[in-house]
């Protein structure tokens, strides 16, 4: 009996998969093995049986319509990005799936990519760069404007938003930082419940936007919001494209309202080519890749581990975990 017993457990424990959509190498496969030891490596959707895959490190457009089916055992997915809006949330919710993110392993990057966009304008180095390809020597032409001292506004202050401001206090800028409680222990000057984000928006010389994508925060940046920016102020946005209105910030732009714009992320991807965005000299367009890395998915590996060790030892994940209710 006990045999038996014991052979029955060792056969269940084998069934249950792990289904693998990261593009690892052997190394980083064995670590995996290691920290669960009682589950198969499945690395594509074909060789997957739904019946026994309890985890899925990464994303398939096509596992919507398996989860919807509900023949499946998947309790938990690992999420290779920050942002999960293009995921379906409601169907995760509704049939109890534990989802994570790849929040904090982009901050560098994008907060490096913020300052970029930032000192390019401020120091017109994107300006001297139009003026080289035309051999034209601009040196009474160039507005520059120093950082010291002037007000910038950090909009969502999680992992990113938490590193901008940092880095901003090196540049000796005052920072307004805006979250949904307006308490925080990032390092910023003043903290704001976002409720009152006009009044923040009034006083900032930079807006940067590192919201994530929710019913509260989509079209945010309409033409009511960017009336209450300060004239001639500079917005960035390394959030989410569909936060911003493009017609109304393309409004706001013509109109010098906003005097320079940095993005990174737009209402539609890619960027149509008939936007009117392309043709605008106080615009600069990055193909979101502001949180792009050298070897993502080495950077990602860390939050992947943490949360397998934690989910397998205590049924529950580490880190990054999503509030259903909250979107993010």
């Amino acid at each position: 009996m006990t045999i038996c017993h014991n052979i029955k457990k060792e056969v269940l424990k084998l069934t249950k998969q792990i289904l693998v959509l990261v593009d690892y190498d052997k190394a980083y496969l064995d670590r995996i093995q290691d920290l669960a030891q009682d589950y198969d490596l499945i690395q594509s959707l074909e060789e997957a049986d739904f019946s026994q895959v309890e985890i899925v490190l990464g994303w398939d457009s096509d596992l919507e319509d398996i989860i919807a089916r509900g023949d499946h055992s998947i309790k938990w997915i690992q999420a290779k990005s920050a942002g999960v809006d293009y995921l379906p949330l409601d169907l995760l919710a509704d049939q109890g799936i534990i989802l994570t993110s790849a929040s904090g392993m982009h901050a560098q990057a994008i907060t490096e990519t913020v300052f970029a966009m930032i000192l390019g304008y401020a120091r017109q180095v994107f300006q001297s760069r139009h003026y080289q390809a035309h051999k034209y020597w601009g040196q009474e032409d160039v507005d520059l404007f120093e950082l010291k001292g002037k007000t910038l506004a950090v909009i969502g202050l999680g992992n990113i938003g938490q590193k901008v401001a940092d880095i901003a206090q090196a540049f000796g800028l005052k920072v307004v930082g805006v979250n949904q409680s307006g308490t925080t222990d990032a390092p910023v000057d003043a903290i704001y419940p976002s409720d009152q984000m006009d009044s923040v928006l009034g006083q900032a010389d930079i807006v940067v936007n590192i919201l994530p994508l929710t019913d509260q925060t989509r079209g945010l940046y309409n033409a009511e919001c960017f009336q209450a920016f300060k004239d001639q102020s500079v917005f960035i946005n390394v959030g989410r494209g569909p936060s911003v209105v493009t017609e109304d910030l393309v409004a706001a732009l013509n109109e010098g309202k906003i005097a320079f714009c940095g993005l990174d992320v737009f209402e539609e991807e890619p960027l149509p080519e008939t936007s009117p965005l392309w043709e605008m000299d106080n615009v600069l367009i990055t193909p979101h890749i502001a949180g792009e890395m050298a070897d993502y998915n080495a950077h990602l590996f860390p939050i992947i581990e943490a949360n397998l060790s934690s989910y397998i030892n205590q049924q529950d994940v580490a880190l990054n975990k999503i509030d259903y209710q909250k979107e993010y």
